[in-house]
């Protein structure tokens, strides 16, 4: 049986509609090393491949500056809540 993912496309769908953009966002619930994130760190969903299978996701810093922008599958992110809150953590020198 497969997984049913944490992200569905049809909630991020819901999510965009009712915030009348284009971009949701979420929250990376697994580390991406080759990408330099964490899991917690909130991205911005700019893309949704195949129905939800994965998606395109921009991290940037609070002042707005790209880190990345990473192919993340359904079962490393999730939607955001009403009970998050965001946290900062410092980018390591590369």
């Amino acid at each position: 049986m497969q997984a049913r993912p944490l992200l569905s496309a049809q909630r991020l769908w819901d999510i965009c509609s009712t915030l009348n953009t284009v971009t949701a966002q979420a929250i990376l619930t697994a580390d991406l090393p080759g990408e330099g994130l964490q899991a917690g760190d909130v991205g911005t969903v700019v893309h949704i491949h195949k129905g939800g299978v994965a998606y395109e996701v921009e991290f940037t810093t609070l002042d707005g500056r790209t880190l990345a922008v990473a192919t993340v599958e359904n079962n490393q992110l999730r939607p955001v809540s009403g009970r998050d809150v965001i946290h900062v953590r410092e980018l390591q020198a590369a």
